[in-house]
């Protein structure tokens, strides 16, 4: 039996939490497109990505640059394969130790049971200003 769409957005967001690189890569395609929404790269780790190398650059350069303090998914919305994730996050940037708190949206397309689309969207002006030394 395969993994519903939402099943395998959550059990994504729960390796997210425990920082389980190799279990987020598992439950990816391995040509996921992997799209992250900012205004102005490279504030922010954004631009689109391919690959489990792009999405482990994603996360390499989140990590290194940003220590999230709050992360909070405030809904999930699924159609088929489609999963829509509404949520709030508190992150400071390592590098200039400013702090931005704002929404996001994270769009997946998931099929056979593994993502093979992300597109982030945040408040990139917030993200750009805290980037920014």
């Amino acid at each position: 039996m395969s993994s519903s769409s939402r099943d395998v957005i959550t059990a994504l967001y729960t390796a997210f939490a425990a920082q389980d690189l190799p279990g987020i890569l598992a439950l990816l395609h391995p040509e996921v497109e992997w799209v992250f929404h900012v205004a102005n790269p490279p504030a922010g780790p954004g631009g689109v990505r391919r690959g489990h190398v792009g999405a482990t650059e994603f996360f390499q350069e989140v990590g290194m640059a940003e220590e999230i303090h709050e992360f909070v998914i405030d809904l999930m919305a699924v159609d088929g394969e489609e999963v829509a994730v509404r949520g709030h996050e508190r992150v400071t940037h390592r590098g200039t130790g400013k702090s931005w708190g704002c929404p996001w949206v994270h769009w997946w397309t998931v099929r056979d049971g593994l993502v093979v689309k992300y597109e982030g969207f945040i408040d990139s002006a917030k993200v750009e200003a805290a980037y920014t030394p």
